[in-house]
């Protein structure tokens, strides 16, 4: 289906995805950073949910109450990029909050079967949202400015299809890894979760490293960036 989707947008005379909107500066790079970032925090948000209810015995209510913390941590580091953004471009905050995302699933893969909320889950929570808030918007910065005004609608939209394919194959990948690191253990008790999760979430990290490692060798440097007050 792909391959005859893209002959046939080859062919159209009004393609739904421009060819020549992939060859702009940082765009191509922007998908590729918005893949892995789908990939590590969504599938991560899935794992806290599961260890949440299964390990720690929380109601789904109080499993979404606990993620709140993780939410106000993402508005703040938009707030952050945006001015970051508006004084070093696009580049910057992306490279900077996958890095931080990077270091908010280390802090999740501290996990064990004695894990607790406030101390374990917690910090790695508001980190991870932290650099989630920092990355989108340097994500979607970079991602659409290249783009003709009359593309941005595409490009915001292949960004969006690019972090979900991310988390689709993230999710399949990272939940494999966790159930092999799970197989040697016998029954689906708190030891067997954590032990599996913790491998998932050291997986995840270092696909983060990779989103940032991305974003540092394929984002252009932004020449509308304000230059710094003296």
């Amino acid at each position: 289906m792909l391959a005859a989707f893209v002959q046939l947008d080859r062919r159209s005379a009004s393609p739904l995805l421009p060819p020549a909107l992939l060859r702009r500066p940082g765009i191509a790079g922007a998908n590729l950073v918005a893949a892995v970032n789908g990939a590590t925090t969504n599938t991560s948000i899935f794992f806290f949910a599961l260890f949440a209810q299964q390990a720690l015995g929380l109601s789904p209510l109080a499993a979404g109450i606990g993620f709140l913390p993780c939410n106000g941590a993402v508005v703040v580091g938009s707030a952050l990029a945006g001015w970051l953004a508006g004084r070093h471009g696009y580049r910057l905050p992306t490279i900077v909050g996958m890095g931080v995302v990077a270091g908010g699933l280390l802090l999740l893969a501290r996990l064990s079967p004695a894990a607790e909320y406030a101390t374990t889950l917690l910090p790695g929570l508001v980190v991870m949202g932290f650099g989630l808030g920092l990355a989108q918007i340097g994500l979607v910065g970079a991602g659409t400015a290249a783009a003709p005004t009359s593309e941005r609608g595409v490009a915001a939209g292949l960004l969006t299809t690019s972090a979900q394919i991310g988390t689709a194959v993230g999710l399949a990948v990272l939940v494999a890894v966790a159930a092999a690191a799970e197989a040697p253990l016998a029954g689906a008790t708190s030891a067997t979760l954590a032990a599996g999760f913790r491998v998932a979430f050291l997986v995840a990290a270092l696909l983060a490293v990779g989103g940032t490692l991305l974003a540092a060798t394929t984002f252009p440097r932004d020449p509308t960036a304000r230059p710094r007050r003296r």
